[in-house]
């Protein structure tokens, strides 16, 4: 990889799919990553890892827009993701109690300031 000076470095968003991030480098300051696929093929979740990723390894501010979900689908997303767990159990009430015990001990240990998101409708 080419050197880069340090504020570049720390400027770079990792995608948090270690094949992407070997082969990419990464996404720096001013670069344009599309991600487009039919509907329900997963590209909301596609992105929220990267997102979370990098607010939770790399303690980087991270901003998430949708113009078509909901705060509710993006929080449980971000749930499911964040305990390692089902995110299908989790829309339809499924979990059975071992995998809710882990979800639940995850959500106590979620930092405040994901719990305190600032939607916008």
């Amino acid at each position: 990889f080419p050197s880069h000076d340090s504020q570049a470095v720390s400027n770079v968003c990792m995608f948090g799919w270690p094949y992407m991030d070997h082969s990419a480098g990464g996404a720096m300051p001013g670069d344009v990553v599309t991600l487009s696929g039919r509907p329900g093929m997963g590209k909301t979740m596609c992105l929220l890892w990267p997102a979370l990723h990098n607010w939770r390894e790399m303690q980087k501010n991270v901003l998430f827009a949708s113009m078509e979900m909901s705060p509710l689908p993006i929080m449980q997303r971000i749930g499911a993701m964040y305990a390692g767990t089902n995110l299908t159990q989790l829309k339809i009430k499924g979990y059975a109690s071992k995998t809710y015990d882990k979800f639940a001990k995850a959500m106590s240990k979620m930092p405040d300031s994901l719990s305190q998101l600032n939607y916008s409708l």
